[in-house]
């Protein structure tokens, strides 16, 4: 899943220090990391979301769900113990859909490094490890069932319907249980 590029962007709340005439700024890193900058001037908040390359169609036989729950565990890994999805005044965010997942985080100005440092973390690899993961997944999965649960009763459920189509049609299940 991997093969497809990473992006990086920001969403600035002070003007970019470089600023051409265009509010927007593209580019890549040597190691093919893409990103793109925003002057938004009028936010109050610096926001930051990293785009992974890893979706539910990307999921692997009998994996129904693997990247949803890599979602819930990456966003947990700033704050295993954190129950609101706030920390120190920065809310941190994640969602999985078809093709990659989403993680963002909104952040006051002065908070913004801290932030950036953890979408470098997960950019590395670096948020998890064997230990937060072996406290992670249990509790997430929990956290995972809920949602299904509670999307499904609100009628949206268009993104359990791409995990299970993943599987039966990709992969030849002939049942699969959506988390």
């Amino acid at each position: 899943p991997m093969s497809r590029a990473l992006l990086f962007a920001l969403v600035l709340s002070v003007p970019l220090a470089a600023q051409a005439d265009e509010p927007w700024q593209e580019g890549r890193l040597d190691n093919g990391l893409r990103y793109v900058l925003v002057d938004a001037p009028l936010m109050t908040d610096q926001v930051l979301f990293t785009l992974v390359p890893w979706g539910l169609l990307d999921d692997g036989a009998g994996e129904a769900q693997l990247s949803h729950l890599a979602e819930h565990a990456l966003v947990r890994s700033v704050d295993p113990a954190m129950d609101d999805l706030t920390v120190d005044g920065i809310m941190v965010q994640g969602e999985t859909m078809a093709l990659s997942m989403r993680l963002e985080t909104y952040a006051p100005r002065d908070r913004w490094r801290k932030a950036l440092g953890w979408h470098a973390d997960w950019l590395a690899g670096d948020g998890l490890d064997a230990e937060a993961l072996a406290t992670l997944l249990p509790r997430e999965r929990a956290q995972v069932r809920t949602e299904v649960d509670l999307s499904t009763r609100s009628s949206f459920t268009h993104k359990w319907a791409l995990a299970a189509w993943n599987q039966v049609v990709r992969h030849g299940a002939g049942h699969v249980a959506v988390m």
